[in-house]
């Protein structure tokens, strides 16, 4: 059946016929924008690295990976991954096997190449369940807690009911906005930092652009314990937030001598999760600044839930997040295995459970410190 289909390494000339195959675009500008930014603008590659099903000169099938840079271990032990991310197929042309042949294909050329490793944090349903059945392994859940906010929870009913009963639609119109409001998460913190000239206190600072050099400086300077990282260096984090998907805003606790702490949030332009704004990174010199940063994006509000991966925080941070409220949320998901981080060998060698990175095993879920930022989607 797949006779009529032949896999080949992205080319240039393929370009367009990629962009039309993203089906988790509507606006093909923003489709362009984000395989630009992913895929040849990589701070890693140098150019776009995909395998592609082809029948004659369409593309109806690709599975795309992009370089990403780790550390580990008490030298921080530097190596290189590949991120599998960007599947599709073209609904006319599923249940062909197209998946199979395109991943057997790609990891076959890798293996000649000089990555070792395949990461994944962003599958979904599908893509897990596939990945599990082609050799990944499941190394440990994100575990995502969130907070929802008062205004949400005044709010959520009234809308509802606004659009089922008829009796209901003539409610006050600052309800109707009030509730409209909670689809745009950035808007209290926007609110604040312009009410206070970018100040939202004394020492807390709203900017909509990140401070590469300052964050990565703060990074190097903390204590590390040695788990399997991302390499967060200015040249990545300046390239990581431009990520056309999403809209961001930097929290930055300022401190004599320079910054002591940052908090990174994630807006989604697409609006898959309206009103949900993700912490995807944060560090602090001390837990009493990250509770700081914490505290002062739940006074300013504006959105309807505030969510982050828990999975990898430390015990304090957890205590602190539970203490503010903060409760399992998307638990369906969790409870089918994902979001996650999946890894396969792309080398051959040693099975992966005897397999490490700078002395850490890589199966074992103690052995990483994960957060959104790492991943391409929330």
């Amino acid at each position: 059946m797949t006779a009529e289909y032949e896999i080949v390494r992205y080319r240039p000339e393929f370009r367009e016929g990629v962009l039309r195959l993203q089906p988790w675009f509507s606006d093909p500008s923003m489709g362009e924008a984000y395989f630009r930014w992913k895929h040849e603008r990589n701070p890693f590659q140098t150019a776009p690295r995909a395998w592609l099903a082809m029948r004659g000169p369409e593309v109806v099938g690709m599975r795309a990976f992009f370089a990403t840079r780790w550390e580990a271990g008490p030298e921080r032990s530097v190596f290189d991954a590949l991120y599998a991310d960007d599947f599709a197929i073209a609904p006319p042309h599923r249940d062909r096997g197209l998946v199979t042949r395109i991943m057997q294909t790609a990891f076959r050329e890798l293996a000649d190449g000089p990555h070792e490793l395949a990461v994944n944090l962003s599958a979904g349903g599908i893509t897990y369940l596939a990945s599990l059945a082609a050799g990944w392994k499941s190394v440990l859940r994100m575990e995502p807690v969130g907070c929802r906010s008062r205004r949400a929870a005044l709010f959520s009913l009234p809308h509802r009911a606004l659009r089922r009963v008829p009796i209901l639609r003539g409610l006050p119109a600052r309800l109707m906005a009030g509730a409209a409001s909670l689809s745009r998460p950035l808007s209290g913190l926007d609110r604040a930092r312009a009410r206070g000239a970018g100040r939202i206190t004394p020492t807390i600072v709203v900017e909509t652009a990140p401070r590469p050099e300052a964050m990565a400086e703060l990074v190097a300077r903390l204590p590390y314990d040695g788990r399997i990282r991302h390499v967060r260096d200015a040249r990545y984090l300046s390239w990581r937030y431009q990520n056309p998907m999403y809209e961001y805003r930097f929290l930055y606790r300022e401190m004599e001598g320079g910054v002591g702490g940052y908090l990174a949030l994630q807006a989604d332009r697409t609006a898959r999760r309206p009103g949900r704004l993700w912490i995807v990174d944060w560090e602090a010199a001390a837990e009493a600044v990250r509770r700081e940063l914490l505290e002062a994006v739940l006074r300013c509000g504006g959105f309807a839930e505030l969510a982050v991966w828990s999975s990898t925080v430390g015990p304090e941070t957890r205590g602190t997040l539970e203490s503010r409220g903060f409760r399992p949320v998307d638990v369906e998901r969790t409870s089918r295995g994902y979001p996650c981080l999946l890894v396969r060998p792309i080398r051959r060698g040693p099975p992966l459970q005897e397999r490490s990175a700078g002395g850490r095993p890589l199966l074992d879920r103690e052995s990483w410190d994960l957060r959104m930022i790492y991943s391409m989607h929330g």
